[in-house]
């Protein structure tokens, strides 16, 4: 019986020293287990931050183009007023010009009517100083 009670004994030493064993091991396969998993998490966050920032800039250029749309539409506005202006300015100086023309014409006009007046005044009263005298 003493032999059983030894294999026993040897039997326990045995499974305990498996159970250990086990035991470590689960324990090593769970630290490393972790310590992947613990990678790959920060593995995949820097991806995720990477991914942000990408698309941050993203919007940061579409933003930025739609800005540009914005301003390119706007001068091309203010270059259709400037051209549409500066065609109402030309009509305005030749308008003046012929205004002035015509100006000068009447005045011109005026001048020689105010002069035959002097001259037709000046034989009236010629002719009224030579109907008196008769």
């Amino acid at each position: 019986m003493y032999k059983i009670h030894d294999e026993y004994s040897k039997l326990e030493l045995i499974i305990s020293d498996i159970s250990e064993k086990v035991f470590d091991s689960l324990k090593d396969q769970r630290e490393e287990f972790l310590s992947a998993y613990k990678a790959l998490s920060e593995n995949v966050q820097s991806k995720v931050d990477e991914i942000k920032q990408t698309v941050e800039q993203k919007e940061r250029e579409i933003n930025e183009h739609v800005l540009v749309k914005e301003l390119i539409k706007e001068r091309d506005w203010y270059r259709q007023e400037v051209v549409n202006l500066d065609k109402l300015l030309r009509e305005a100086k030749k308008a003046e010009s012929d205004l002035k023309d015509r100006l000068d014409e009447v005045s011109s006009d005026r001048r020689w009517l105010s002069d035959q007046v002097r001259t037709l005044m000046n034989k009236k009263a010629e002719l009224e100083e030579q109907v008196s005298k008769k």
